[in-house]
C-alpha cells in the first residue's frame, strides 16, 4: 500500500485523538461529547490503570482478524494503529484514548474512535470494532480477573513531561471535546 499525501494527511490526524470524524460514513466514535454512530453505547468507565487498558487493548487488537499494519503510541494513555481488513485490504484507522477521571480518582475513562480512510462506508465494521472492544474492557473489569490498579492522569504519572519521537502531546480534558 503506497502512501499518497492525501493518506499521510489522514495519518498525521491521529497523532492526537480526533476531536471529530472527516468521513462521517465510514467513522464510529465513543466519546463524552460529538459521539458518532453509537447510539446505544456508552464510553466505558473503568477501575483500571492506564498500563492495565492498554494491555488489554494491544491484547484485543491481537485478538481481531484483521492485520495491524501502522502504528503510533504514546504509551499507555494513546494508541493509534491503522488496521487492514482481512479480505481487500481496505484501511480503517482505531484510536483509543485514556482519561483519568479528575474528579473521581482512580476511574479511567476510555475513549475510542475508528474511521475509514475514505468516505465509501464500512457496512457497519467500525461499530461493531468499536462495541466490541469496549464489550472487551468492561468484562475484564468486572470479570474474575479483574483490573487492579488506579488511573493516574497523564501529566503526574512518572516521566510525564518526556516527549516521544519528538512530538509533545496535549492530553484531552473530558469537556473539551
Amino acid at each position: 500500500m503506497l502512501a499518497s499525501p492525501q493518506r499521510v494527511a489522514f495519518l498525521e490526524r491521529f497523532r492526537e485523538f480526533p476531536r471529530s470524524c472527516l468521513h462521517k460514513g465510514s467513522c464510529t466514535r465513543l466519546t463524552p461529547e460529538n459521539p458518532q454512530r453509537a447510539p446505544n453505547l456508552r464510553v466505558p468507565v473503568l477501575h483500571a490503570s492506564a498500563e492495565e487498558i492498554y494491555k488489554a487493548t494491544t491484547e484485543f487488537l491481537a485478538l481481531t482478524k484483521r492485520r495491524v499494519h501502522y502504528r503510533h503510541e504514546r504509551e499507555p494513555y494513546y494508541v493509534h494503529v491503522e488496521i487492514l481488513s482481512q479480505n481487500v485490504g481496505l484501511a480503517d484507522s482505531l484510536a483509543m484514548q485514556v482519561v483519568c477521571d479528575p474528579e473521581k480518582s482512580g476511574l479511567a475513562h476510555v475513549w475510542i474512535h475508528t474511521e475509514g480512510s475514505a468516505d465509501t462506508g464500512d457496512s457497519g465494521t467500525n461499530y461493531v470494532l468499536v462495541r466490541n472492544l469496549a464489550a472487551y474492557l468492561e468484562a475484564l473489569d468486572a470479570g474474575d480477573e479483574q483490573f487492579v490498579g488506579e488511573c493516574v492522569p497523564e501529566g503526574i504519572s512518572a516521566g510525564a513531561d518526556e516527549e516521544t519521537e519528538g512530538v509533545s502531546f496535549k492530553e484531552p480534558r473530558l469537556n473539551e471535546l
